[in-house]
């Protein structure tokens, strides 16, 4: 269980499977512990939560009925913040203090668990820099306290064309990285030592990118170590993870 008012990220890179499992349990371990949850999402993603939710052993229509749960479309509030295509600071306290002081007073509760990916549709809008922003943004708000907030972003860090360097203000902008996974793990650590020849660096040897670590931080330090063979490597390592999840 993560601790509150932290800021997680998860780069799930279309695994809405994994997704629907992460976020749900973080969500379920806000209304568990009795507080609030905002939901700030895409229809098929809030369908998904609430299954996962119900499958956890929570009561997510409960919790609607009761006040405790908000779900909000994550187009429709990220439209809202951007008047004119612009992202606007004051809109920003508007719309996301407005839903935080609503569900507060609907709920009784103080503290909120929320889930966004208004950053994510940014970032596939190539929109780095105001995602940046936005992050920005959300992390003065978590600092006035009773709020954590997991980020869902599309992101694949075994994209060999993935851009590194728009990415490393937004992992820097969180306190939690969401692991990828054992399957991610042992692709990544197969295709290295098939295409490289060498270990697995150590934790030293690799450069800080915000609160990734293990296999996210190597797949993301790889680009830099050896950029002439880190494609053939991420390659490989999706080919690795794909035959993998076949297997499995």
């Amino acid at each position: 269980m993560h601790g509150h008012c932290t800021h997680v990220v998860h780069l799930h890179g279309g695994d809405v499977a994994q997704l629907r499992e992460r976020a749900g349990r973080f969500l379920g371990d806000g209304l568990a512990a009795g507080e609030a949850a905002l939901v700030i999402a895409g229809s098929p993603h809030i369908d998904a939560f609430i299954c996962q939710l119900s499958q956890d052993g929570h009561d997510p229509i409960g919790a609607i009925r009761s006040g405790c749960l908000a779900l909000v479309d994550a187009a429709t509030m990220l439209a809202e913040i951007m008047p004119g295509g612009v992202l606007s600071r004051a809109a920003f306290d508007q719309s996301i203090g407005g839903a935080l002081g609503a569900l507060r007073v609907r709920s009784g509760k103080r503290s909120v668990y929320a889930y966004g990916e208004m950053v994510g549709i940014l970032w596939q809008a190539r929109r780095y820099a105001e995602a940046a922003v936005l992050e920005d943004y959300w992390n003065e708000l978590l600092g006035e306290g009773g709020l954590s907030l997991f980020c869902g972003y599309p992101i694949d860090l075994l994209d060999a064309h993935l851009d590194v360097e728009a990415l490393r203000p937004l992992l820097a902008a969180h306190s939690v990285m969401e692991s990828s996974g054992p399957d991610f793990d042992a692709a990544l650590s197969r295709a290295i030592a098939s295409v490289l020849g060498v270990p697995v660096p150590g934790a030293e040897l690799r450069p800080g990118w915000g609160p990734a670590t293990g296999s996210e931080a190597i797949a993301l330090w790889l680009r830099e170590a050896y950029p002439d063979r880190a494609p053939e490597v991420l390659d490989r390592a999706v080919h690795y993870q794909a035959s993998q999840l076949k297997a499995g």
